[in-house]
């Protein structure tokens, strides 16, 4: 058992991980510094919270969150931002942005602008 310490902002760009610290006690000292291991993380799942795929966010030069929403009767693309919270293998749970049911970009949110119309 331990704490979720810190969690590295950038991921590796080889293994796609992110370097995480695990504050946990250790009175044997059976963990050493430097170890490597696998954890999983439990996320309060009661909570009423949507996930998306951390693959549709994109982040705004002030550093602010948002993915394109798309309305289904103009087939246009709108910027969203999104209040993040944790993330959950490749999920990111949203508290606030979006609604259940609403649709957004996963592929090619690069090289879209805002109220483009797009096909799906």
């Amino acid at each position: 058992m331990g704490i979720v310490n810190s969690i590295s902002p950038v991921a590796d760009p080889l293994s796609r991980t992110y370097n995480v610290k695990i504050l946990s006690k250790n009175p044997s000292l059976i963990l050493k510094p430097g170890m490597v291991c696998d954890v999983v993380i439990n996320i309060n799942e009661g909570n009423n919270h949507i996930s998306i795929p951390y693959r549709s966010i994109l982040v705004d030069d002030e550093g602010k969150s948002f993915v394109f929403l798309v309305d289904t009767l103009s087939k246009k693309v709108k910027k969203q931002y999104i209040n993040i919270g944790k993330y959950s293998g490749t999920d990111v749970e949203l508290f606030s942005g979006l609604n259940i049911g609403d649709f957004i970009v996963l592929e090619g949110k690069e090289k879209i602008k805002e109220n483009q119309l797009i096909e799906y």
